[in-house]
């Protein structure tokens, strides 16, 4: 396993999981279940001079963390740059782009906070 990928204990990865562009740290957390076809991508061309051809863009690299607790559903995109919140909860074939807080239930493309999950017993966060 290279220096850029690591895991907590009890984690869970299925089917067809992929890493893309691993130049920058993937950190994953403990009790994290990843469902199958789930890509997760470190780095993205800028395509900010459109007078240069697309082969020679620069990239932008950034590292990736799920916290303790997270379920990616199935056929989710994660981008660079993103932080995924203890115990969130990501649904299925979402586009994540930006940072998701920590029990926020989360889904669509681009993947936006649909609500946060809740203690039942104190109704608490």
């Amino acid at each position: 396993m290279t220096k850029l990928i690591k895991a907590g204990d009890y984690v869970t990865i299925g089917e067809n999981f992929r890493l893309v562009g691993l130049t920058e740290p993937v950190i994953i957390g403990n009790d994290v279940n990843i469902a199958f076809d789930v890509v997760m991508i470190t780095n993205q061309r800028t395509y900010d001079d459109i007078t240069k051809p697309q082969r020679v863009h620069s990239y932008i690299n950034k590292r990736i963390v799920i916290e303790d607790g997270v379920v990616i559903g199935a056929g989710s995109y994660i981008m660079k740059g993103v932080t995924i919140g203890k115990g969130a909860i990501i649904g299925a074939r979402s586009l994540v782009t930006k940072d998701i807080p920590a029990y926020a239930i989360a889904a669509g493309v681009p993947a936006k906070v649909i609500k946060f999950r809740t203690d039942k017993k104190t109704d608490k966060e």
